[in-house]
């Protein structure tokens, strides 16, 4: 997870010095296009792929989110008059984990129920896994992830066109 978290830096960086040429909603949706293309990776990943494989997709899915979780702060942030910022720091964030946790909660289970499926309802001894189960248990949330990351990008896009770039 290494790379991810490198990639994760970057791209929190770059994304407020590139809002002040692109404008912020292409920019969020093009990067969670890119997010959309590493969890594509995953989603058609075999048991037998590389860990550098695995590691890069994270890393792409990462790089792309930065643009949405960065931009999306000072959006918040700076429409709250100063006296409020703290209140809206606070919402932000508790409504982000709201929704990552959300997120986990559901895609396991999802993940869940189809490695059950797929092992037949055998759990291995050991905490070992069944690989051919756990991948496509992976595939699948993997897809539906990609799908839902592309919504929001085209949601993103659309409700957020009037925004322009920053001119600082």
């Amino acid at each position: 997870m290494l790379p991810a978290a490198v990639a994760s830096a970057i791209s929190f960086v770059v994304s407020p010095l590139l809002a002040r040429r692109i404008r912020p909603p292409y920019l969020i949706g093009a990067g969670l296009a890119v997010s959309v293309a590493g969890m594509s990776v995953i989603a058609q990943i075999s048991a037998t792929a590389a860990p550098i494989v695995i590691a890069t997709a994270f890393a792409v899915i990462s790089l792309g989110a930065g643009p949405l979780v960065t931009l999306t702060t000072g959006f918040i942030l700076g429409s709250a008059p100063p006296e409020k910022a703290g209140s809206a720091a606070s919402m932000n964030e508790t409504s982000g984990e709201l929704g990552y946790a959300l997120g986990i909660a559901i895609l396991g289970t999802i993940g869940a129920a189809v490695y059950r499926s797929e092992s037949g309802g055998i759990v291995p001894s050991g905490g070992f896994v069944l690989a051919e189960a756990f991948t496509t248990s992976l595939n699948t949330v993997a897809t539906i992830a990609a799908a839902l990351l592309a919504g929001v990008a085209i949601l993103m896009t659309t409700s957020l066109r009037r925004v322009r770039a920053e001119t600082r």
